[in-house]
């Protein structure tokens, strides 16, 4: 995987890089972390957040007063992110913040083919809807017209491609043992989604675990738990599940854990350390490829179909394949990016298997 970079308007060793807050939709999230990615690579310290976190409203307070340390503010817009009023209530701060101290910049950025807002007509916007490719590009030269450092990535070598892998996803869980409902009387359903809560809340502690892997703790925002890691996201929920008595409904916490850019010989670390005892229903590779490939989501398609049995496919999410120790592997292939996602029923079945699984040979096979 390549990270060379050269030099335009670059930044200066020791300089504080520029900093962005990237707002989307959950709906949107691999699309949006493949551009945090790219915009790391480019120099910027990027703070997301897509409101995934069970909090209440006051967290809109917190999110302001970090807004005024920000230089940017990447809106991202799609259908789902216009109809949100987490996202709405940030661009009003933002767009304030941009009016009465001319920061943070804000700069929308089309995910899909939609109607600016009103408030964001005379912004310029970036176009991401068709090439993320071009869309970084543009993305890069106009942040450098406003005075930022930026950096330009050394491209391929004509005739060649690379990847790097653009984020990683640690997905953990944890089931209640309270149940309600059918044969078991003994407990509400109130009491069930306390235990949740109480389980969410350990699971966010492992979460930051993951996090501190990978993140120098100088640029952890202790002050401000709206978002409290730069390059790096949670996103939570709790759901029902079949009880173990007919009829009972248990509850499950799950939250994953993105890091974007992760280093790989701490990624390579905590994957052969750490992993059985983090609960973990699945660990996701994104990677970018360099330059797009055409028609790459058919070829990789029928690559895995002459391999492997298919198990599952629709075109949102990619095919499902077993491996051969009972483990899945999901494939989803773009022009641009491929996403590999190991999951298994059982934690410890996962570890074992993640630790044998080379995502950057099975991506070259993939590719080759």
């Amino acid at each position: 995987m390549s990270t060379d970079v050269r030099g335009e308007n670059p930044i200066e060793d020791g300089a504080d890089p520029p900093e962005a807050f990237i707002s989307y939709s959950h709906s949107d999230r691999d699309a949006v972390l493949r551009m945090a990615g790219s915009l790391q690579r480019l120099g910027l310290k990027v703070w997301l957040d897509s409101k995934e976190i069970l909090v209440g409203d006051s967290i809109v307070e917190q999110v302001g007063r970090a807004l005024e340390r920000v230089d940017l503010y990447l809106a991202f817009l799609s259908s789902a992110s216009l109809s949100s009023r987490w996202v709405q209530r940030e661009l009003n701060v933002a767009l304030a913040l941009e009016l009465q101290r001319q920061r943070p910049k804000v700069i929308p950025i089309l995910l899909e083919r939609v109607d600016l807002p009103g408030l964001l007509i005379g912004h310029t916007y970036v176009d991401a809807s068709h090439s993320t490719e071009e869309a970084i590009e543009s993305l890069r030269n106009l942040i450098s017209r406003l005075g930022l450092p930026v950096r330009k990535v050394a491209e391929p070598a004509e005739g060649e491609r690379e990847f790097w892998l653009t984020s990683v996803r640690f997905s953990l869980y944890a089931d209640t043992i309270k149940e309600y409902g059918g044969l078991s009387a003994e407990d509400s359903k109130e009491e069930v989604k306390t235990e949740a809560l109480a389980l969410l809340s350990g699971l966010r502690k492992k979460a930051n675990g993951i996090l501190l892997n990978f993140i120098p703790v100088s640029s952890m925002d202790f002050e401000n738990p709206a978002f409290s890691f730069p390059n790096g996201e949670l996103s939570e929920k709790i759901t029902d599940r079949g009880g173990e008595l007919s009829g009972s409904i248990g509850m499950r916490a799950a939250l994953d854990v993105d890091v974007v850019n992760p280093d790989p010989k701490h990624l390579e670390r905590l994957i052969s350390t750490t992993l059985k005892e983090l609960s973990l229903l699945g660990i996701g590779y994104q990677f970018t490829i360099t330059p797009a490939v055409d028609g790459l989501p058919h070829k990789v398609l029928e690559k895995l179909r002459n391999n492997y049995s298919i198990l599952g496919w629709d075109p949102g999410s990619g095919a499902e394949i077993a491996l051969d120790d009972g483990t899945q592997l999901t494939v989803n292939a773009a022009p641009g990016s491929i996403v590999l996602s190991l999951g298994a029923r059982y934690s410890f079945h996962l570890a074992g298997r993640a630790k044998e699984f080379n995502a950057n040979e099975f991506l070259k096979w993939l590719l080759g």
